[in-house]
């Protein structure tokens, strides 16, 4: 222990600031040493422990007393002018922030000391008459208190849990083996606390991952983006700073927005700006934490509060999403966002409602919205500056089909660079194939769990089609392909109150190329292809289906995926007269999925094979009605011929003229038919011929239900042997 200094030793020495908070830390261990001499004197044991002459001379209690008050006094002084000589003092900072007083900061002391110098666990233990006791008791540090006469009532109320030294846990309590009471508990400073008053001001190690520094680094781009935004937050929370830098009041600001919409960055440019450090914890990572949630959570708004720092809660919507299964995680977080009076950034997907009851006079919603159509071109150009590009690369029209947030951008841009890198690692550029490839790898969407991805391929050259229908898909990929002239360049998006999307039907008989169409159609723009999966999205279960259509169209807004309904009636059916609760419930799906369709921006096509079986309201609102009829003779024709690859071996009396005029079949059986006699014709080692195509048109009719004579197949009769009518 050190050596106690006497009265006349202390006022000789020269007033000054304190080095360091080492130096004020002794000082503090002096006080200590005194209250624990004081009290040995008061108990008469304090010739035991000043056998050794080098510890001074002990002297009465009272004289004791004086050289404690002169301390005291000293200790103020100096500590006043370590603050105007900016000297970082950890127990005063601690007990500013946190409201103590001065016996409170007297009992974290007491608490403190053996985790400072060993010999006083042994000296506590020693009073305490029991060597196993090391921590001081609640009795103990009331009797080591009685120097500055606080009464045992007042040392009780600084231990109650409503205390600050409880409240904010900077002592733990711990009960005794022997006896229930408060006075037999045992004190102990929190292990984070003793750190920081010891000097050591890392991040709370039980936190571990879950909580981290922003680095603070300079970032151009989010200053660019973002740049009216952040200027407002900033002149708010200006206006809100007292001379100090301390805020006024509290401030909780709401970021949502889809991923990838530079909100952590958004926060981190904000802080970095005013010069306010800003602690970034992750709610996802603390929701599975070996500790609760709530200890957590805790720990993360004192350590903002204790450095301090502005606080950022990443991933919302894992705690909010789930009110039933987080209730008391949510009770946790309210708590937590009541204590401590910190600047706090809540980023999710939403504005969840049970934000709202953390105090609606500090909280700000700021809402994320993806950019448009000009600003992600700008966007992509400023990420694509610093990276090699071939000359083909057409940035404008990369961001006109893919509607993405600034993060996935960034993403995209990442990826397709590796993509180039691996291709070709000394003369890495990136191509149009690469940045295609990697913005089709970015979304995370519903789309692959409610949907079969299908792959366009053909042009509209590989459709035959009367010349009517030809010129209407024609239309529909140049609306798509113009679109950024129509709505943007020449002001039309402002006077269309829903979105700029197409909504198209194709009805016909089955296998007349509706399917085929949409490959088309989703080839030549370049568009990602999916066939919703009817037997997934629809649920008897009331609310399921409505919930399975908005993921099914956000994931399609996230990737500008095209989607296709096959077999349309099933879910886009005629509305019924409301008898029952299902009839109000299957009107209901109707009725939203409509809604759903006017408000996306892309391209959904239905197909139905019986158009008498729609509802009229889908009907009308649809921007093309393009109708698939039964070909005719000459278009059948054609059909045959296309349906062989070059590859194909084919006999050259094939008579595709006899086979188009007698069976008035659509193209989906055509296929079905060339594909069955190459397999014969594969079987017997020969070219397709007559022979193959005549029994494998017979087995097609039959398998539709269609009737057919012997005069069908004419002199081609002898090729179905005895399996003819």
């Amino acid at each position: 222990m050190d050596r106690v200094l006497q009265p006349s030793e202390q006022t000789s020495l020269a007033e000054a600031p304190y080095a360091d908070n080492e130096a004020y830390l002794q000082d503090e261990l002096t006080r200590l040493d005194y209250m624990i001499h004081i009290h040995r004197l008061r108990s008469g044991s304090a010739s035991a422990l000043l056998a050794d002459p080098s510890a001074g001379h002990v002297g009465s209690e009272d004289a004791q007393r004086q050289a404690f008050n002169v301390l005291e006094a000293r200790m103020l002084r100096r500590t006043m002018l370590s603050k105007h000589a900016g000297v970082h003092l950890a127990l005063p900072r601690l007990a500013l922030l946190f409201r103590l007083s001065e016996i409170e900061r007297l009992v974290l002391m007491i608490a403190l000391a053996p985790e400072l110098d060993l010999n006083y666990a042994k000296q506590y233990a020693d009073m305490q008459h029991d060597a196993a006791r090391t921590m001081p008791s609640v009795e103990l540090a009331m009797q080591l208190l009685q120097t500055r006469r606080p009464g045992r009532m007042l040392a009780q109320a600084i231990l109650d849990p409503s205390a600050n030294l409880v409240k904010f846990r900077l002592l733990r309590l711990h009960a005794s083996d022997s006896s229930p009471y408060l006075g037999s508990r045992g004190l102990c400073a929190d292990s984070q606390i003793a750190n920081y008053i010891i000097g050591m001001e890392q991040l709370d190690g039980r936190l571990g991952t879950a909580a981290y520094f922003a680095e603070g680094l300079p970032d151009p781009d989010i200053a660019w983006l973002h740049e009216d935004l952040l200027g407002r937050m900033q002149k708010l929370i200006r206006s809100q700073l007292d001379p100090s830098g301390a805020l006024n009041r509290k401030l909780m600001f709401v970021f949502s927005g889809e991923t990838g919409s530079w909100k952590r960055r958004s926060a981190e440019a904000v802080c970095r700006e005013l010069g306010i450090s800003l602690l970034i914890g992750d709610i996802a990572k603390m929701l599975d934490h070996p500790m609760t949630f709530a200890e957590c959570l805790f720990l993360l708004c004192r350590e903002a509060h204790l450095h301090p720092a502005a606080l950022c809660l990443l991933h919302s919507d894992s705690l909010f999403a789930h009110p039933d299964r987080h209730s008391k995680e949510i009770a946790a977080f309210l708590d937590a966002m009541e204590l401590f009076p910190n600047l706090i950034f809540v980023l999710g997907t939403r504005a969840w409602p049970a934000l709202k009851a953390c105090g609606n006079e500090g909280l700000i919603d700021v809402a994320f919205e993806l950019p448009g159509p000009e600003l992600r071109r700008e966007l992509w150009n400023r990420l694509a500056a610093p990276v090699p590009m071939e000359e083909r690369v057409d940035l404008a029209a990369v961001a006109d089909k893919f509607r993405f947030t600034p993060g996935r951008i960034q993403n995209a841009m990442t990826m397709a660079r590796n993509l180039a890198i691996w291709r070709d690692p000394v003369q890495a550029r990136v191509s149009m194939k690469d940045l295609q490839a990697s913005c089709c790898a970015q979304p995370e969407h519903a789309l692959d769990r409610l949907a079969d991805p299908l792959t366009p391929v053909g042009t509209l050259r590989d459709l035959i089609l009367p010349p009517d229908q030809i010129k209407r898909l024609q239309e529909i990929i140049d609306q798509v392909k113009y679109r950024s002239v129509v709505h943007g360049e020449w002001g039309f998006r402002k006077k269309l109150s829903r979105g700029v999307g197409l909504n198209i039907l194709l009805h016909g008989p089955p296998g007349t190329g509706k399917t085929m169409a949409a490959e088309v159609i989703a080839n030549e723009l370049e568009l990602d292809l999916y066939r919703i999966n009817l037997a997934q999205v629809v649920s008897k279960y009331i609310g399921e289906t409505e919930k399975n259509l908005h993921a099914v169209f956000q994931g399609a807004e996230d990737s500008r995926a095209m989607l296709f309904f096959d077999e349309a009636d099933a879910l886009f059916g005629k509305r019924t007269e409301a008898k029952d609760a299902l009839d109000r419930h299957a009107n209901t799906e109707i009725a939203f999925l409509l809604q759903q369709m006017e408000e996306y921006d892309g391209i959904t096509i239905l197909a139905t094979n019986l158009l008498h079986n729609m509802d009229a309201a889908f009907i009308r609102r649809m921007q093309y009605s393009i109708e698939f009829p039964i070909p005719d003779d000459s278009q059948r024709r054609e059909i045959w011929k296309a349906m062989f690859p070059d590859e194909a071996p084919r006999h050259e009396s094939i008579d595709y003229g006899f086979l188009a005029r007698q069976f008035h079949i659509s193209g989906g059986h055509i296929k079905n038919v060339v594909l069955s006699a190459a397999f014969l014709a594969a079987k017997e080692g020969r070219p397709i011929g007559m022979e193959h195509l005549i029994p494998s048109v017979k087995r097609e009719m039959d398998k539709t239900g269609k009737l057919t004579s012997k005069e069908d197949f004419g002199a081609y009769y002898a090729l179905l042997g005895g399996s003819g009518p």
